[in-house]
């Protein structure tokens, strides 16, 4: 709330401006009448019609004086606040110092707080410009791909990696159309009540596999305003040996922090904790990082479905012996039966697992993911073993060759 406490200057006030000329015109008035009483008869008769013009002209010459000046002020602020209104910020007002000056003071100290307040907020907004750019270009850069809509499902922005995902769908490239096509396309990972928030589902696009990961964006308050979906190409068990072979030198470290940033949301999503232990750094190993990651992935995604919530997996590495290090994914879930261990590692075997109660497990896969994780590991010259106990949970070895 704004207010003016700034002293008027010093000046006449406009009262006295209005009373003084009329005072002064009723003081002439009774000089005049004053002149006619005493003076002698015939003189008065002669000069009658004088003084009666000039006892009437000098009210009216008064009262026009005065009411120019208060037009001219009046057109004058008239004026700024015409030009105030048409977008003119810097036009002020200049007249002395009475009740109309007092206006005008009110009315320049109110432009500079209107210009004040545009400024910042053209400041504030050139900034969020700013932001807002700087924002949509990071999310144009990531490899993932990225749909953010408002809160009435309309899309808002497509990143570059989600507009390839969904290029063989693309119905346009205005908003509706961008709008028909998420919705065609992912209808199910968007729609309320079915899936949770951050529940990550796999989708089939245009005949590829995709993980759609749907999540809220929440302002200062907790307010929900919009949703993201992040889109993530999914590699199909009978795709992964199709990948080209780009082996390289390849720290082993890197290859279990890639592999566990990769499923580490999704064990969170099951209530699952997933560990990761290293205990020799500085390892090296000869291999392709995107055949090894999704080897090790498909045995941690086992690990994780047949985990009841609030249990554990764990990645680690172990000491290396003579040349080679072992890499151990286990978990507390509901094991494997004795009599199913020999065939997990068979192309689309599909066990029976059951919780302690025997009540039977069922979750979707297609039986090839041990199988190929075998093979791409004997490829890299490794081995592959694994143990397990009902009720106690499964662990699976991976060994692989260490490069000086």
């Amino acid at each position: 709330m704004m207010t003016f406490d700034r002293p008027r200057p010093f000046g006449v006030s406009l009262r006295w401006r209005v009373l003084l000329p009329i005072v002064l015109s009723g003081i002439f008035v009774l000089i005049v009448g004053v002149i006619l009483y005493t003076a002698p008869a015939d003189r008065v008769r002669a000069r009658f019609p004088l003084y009666i013009l000039m006892a009437a002209m000098v009210p009216l010459v008064a009262a026009l004086y005065v009411g120019l000046r208060i037009s001219h002020r009046m057109r004058r602020t008239t004026d700024i606040i015409a030009q105030l209104a048409a977008g003119h910020r810097t036009a002020r007002l200049n007249i002395a110092a009475d009740e109309f000056g007092d206006l005008a003071l009110a009315l320049n100290r109110y432009a500079e707080y209107v210009q004040e307040k545009a400024d910042t907020l053209r400041s504030q907004l050139r900034v969020s410009r700013q932001e807002t750019t700087q924002l949509a270009a990071s999310i144009d850069a990531l490899p993932e791909g990225v749909i953010v809509l408002d809160l009435n499902g309309r899309v808002v922005q497509v990143n570059t990696s989600a507009r390839k995902l969904l290029a063989p769908l693309m119905k346009g490239d205005d908003p509706t159309a961008l709008t028909e096509t998420v919705t065609d396309a992912l209808g199910d990972a968007l729609a309320p009540g079915v899936y949770a928030l951050g529940d990550p589902m796999r989708v089939d696009v245009a005949d590829q596999l995709v993980q759609a990961q749907v999540t809220a964006v929440m302002n200062y308050d907790s307010t929900r305003v919009g949703t993201v979906v992040l889109l993530r190409k999914v590699l199909a068990d009978s795709d992964v040996l199709q990948l080209p072979h780009e082996t390289s030198v390849l720290p082993l470290e890197t290859l279990i922090w890639k592999v566990s940033n990769e499923w580490r949301q999704i064990a969170i999503n099951h209530h699952i904790e997933l560990q990761v232990q290293i205990k020799t750094r500085g390892l090296k190993i000869n291999g392709d990082i995107q055949r090894l990651s999704w080897a090790l992935g498909s045995i941690l995604d086992n690990a994780i479905k047949y985990t009841p919530a609030g249990g554990t997996v764990m990645l680690q590495t172990r000491e290396p012996e003579e040349g080679r290090v072992t890499i151990r994914v286990r978990d507390n879930g509901v094991g494997i039966k004795r009599e199913e261990l020999p065939h997990v590692f068979t192309r689309f075997y599909r066990g029976n697992p059951e919780t302690d109660d025997g009540r039977p497990v069922s979750v979707p896969g297609s039986g090839q993911g041990l199988a190929l994780a075998r093979q791409i590991v004997i490829e890299h010259g490794g081995e592959i073993d694994i143990k397990s106990r009902p009720g106690a949970g499964t662990a699976v070895y991976v060994i692989l060759p260490l490069i000086d």
